[in-house]
């Protein structure tokens, strides 16, 4: 019997850096969890990326369109009339729609004062920070994740980046992950295999 994957709704601080970002999509790429966003949470994103990252309305389209095509069910709509119901702060109900909307099991946030427990209980939801979310995975699917972040690594060619950079710019975001990643040896197995 096959288990359904966890579903999951990203919120934009979740999205929003680089690396950070790009290991949560490989993680969901790789079937570990199942990602969900809705238009809010990209448009937020969108506006984040072009006002603090300097990204040009063309770039930042081409992430997001990049994003729906490789998570085509990923976009959770009809959620609009659960906002007024939702009780947590009121610049992220939205977000807390969303993943009511889909029957979501966890929010990944950095926001969590915005997602207290008895807004969130009714639901069933938990809220993570990024940095529990890819530890919680690293604990189900240590291999999984060590293989990840080996590729997310290999990926980085322009310019080309050791797998100590690619680690130090995840730290950024999830220095409880990254710490698990060294305390499994992944350098040392890296280092070895190289």
């Amino acid at each position: 019997m096959r288990i359904a994957p966890l579903v999951v709704v990203l919120d934009t601080c979740a999205l929003f850096p680089q690396t950070l970002r790009d290991t949560l999509l490989r993680a969901a790429e790789a079937g570990l969890y199942s990602p969900r966003w809705s238009k809010d949470i990209l448009e937020e994103l969108r506006r984040n990326l072009q006002e603090d990252r300097g990204l040009n309305e063309e770039q930042a389209r081409h992430l997001l369109t990049a994003m729906d095509s490789a998570f085509p069910e990923a976009i959770v709509n009809g959620y609009s009339s659960l906002i007024g119901r939702m009780t947590n702060h009121p610049d992220d109900r939205h977000v807390l729609a969303a993943a009511v909307q889909w029957g979501a099991q966890v929010i990944v946030t950095d926001n969590l004062k915005d997602f207290p427990e008895d807004a969130l209980s009714p639901y069933d939801l938990e809220a993570q920070t990024p940095d529990e979310f890819l530890q919680h995975l690293f604990d189900r699917h240590p291999e999984a994740m060590e293989r990840i972040l080996l590729e997310q690594n290999a990926s980085r060619q322009k310019p080309p980046e050791t797998l100590e950079m690619t680690l130090a710019r995840l730290n950024k975001s999830a220095p409880g992950f990254v710490l698990h990643m060294l305390r499994h040896g992944i350098l040392q197995r890296f280092h070895d295999e190289n």
